[in-house]
C-alpha cells in the first residue's frame, strides 16, 4: 500500500475505532475486524483472476451503497 493508503486507514471506522487500532476490550472493536478486511480482498482477487471483464452497477440501498453485478466474461485458461 502507499503512503496515501496509510495515511487514509486512519479514516476507516470499524464500529467503535479506526482501522489502525487493534481490538481491546476498552474499546470493544470488532475482534473479527481483520479477518472481514482478508476475505474482502481475496474475493477482490478471486473476481479478478477468474474473470476478464464484468461490468456493475451502483445504486443505492436502505443500508447504504447497491452493487449489482449485471455482466461476467470468464476468463481463457
Amino acid at each position: 500500500m502507499g503512503d496515501d493508503g496509510e495515511r487514509l486507514l486512519k479514516h476507516v471506522l470499524w464500529s467503535n475505532g479506526p482501522q489502525t487500532e487493534n481490538p481491546t476490550l476498552v474499546n470493544k472493536q470488532c475482534a473479527g475486524k481483520d479477518f472481514v478486511v482478508l476475505a474482502s480482498r481475496l474475493f477482490v482477487v478471486e473476481l479478478f483472476r477468474r474473470y476478464d471483464s464484468f461490468e456493475i452497477e451502483v445504486g443505492k440501498s436502505p443500508l447504504g451503497a447497491a452493487v449489482t453485478v449485471t455482466s461476467l466474461k470468464r476468463a481463457s485458461f
